[in-house]
């Protein structure tokens, strides 16, 4: 076997989805979720979903009483030390991250990329009562209320 031959693409860790090639197959099994959204890690306390255990064991620390990293500023206490810097910039209004679409800016990337879905036209969440569509789960969840009576808003198509 060849230097070339070996140091060559291997077919079974290149993405069918987007061209990316990957060491090993394994590591392309965790880049395919990327493309599916498979979240196969659940939090038993709050019911968030990762796409990796170790992202949920570092996420389980927030539900734990012990805040040992502290905001010289406001003087709030956080469990991770990325939660306390995330927190940071509300307080120096810094937004590094921008929408190439609309030029809005975000502090966080994170924030980007949810917003980067209200570009898509993707709207797969569905009204079971009335038909509307959303693009965030959140937002058909609290469109939801309108129908069960919890909040004092109706809504835009069946109107009740």
């Amino acid at each position: 076997m060849t230097t070339s031959e070996t140091s060559s693409p291997n077919n079974s860790s290149l993405c069918d989805n987007c061209g990316k090639v990957f060491a090993n197959k394994y590591v392309l099994g965790r880049h395919l979720q990327t493309h599916t959204g498979e979240k196969p890690y659940c939090c038993s306390e709050c019911g968030r979903k990762f796409t990796r255990n170790s992202h949920l064991t570092e996420h389980m620390v927030v539900h734990t009483k012990e805040r040992n990293f502290h905001c010289d500023v406001c003087m709030r206490a956080f469990s991770l030390k990325y939660l306390l810097r995330r927190h940071m910039v509300t307080h120096t209004g810094e937004k590094k991250a921008t929408c190439h679409v609309c030029s809005k800016r975000f502090a966080q990337n994170s924030a980007l990329k949810k917003h980067m879905v209200s570009h898509s036209g993707i709207k797969e969440h569905k009204c079971g009562e009335c038909g509307k569509l959303y693009s965030f789960l959140a937002s058909l969840n609290r469109h939801l209320l309108t129908h069960t009576g919890e909040r004092k808003f109706k809504c835009d198509i069946c109107g009740k």
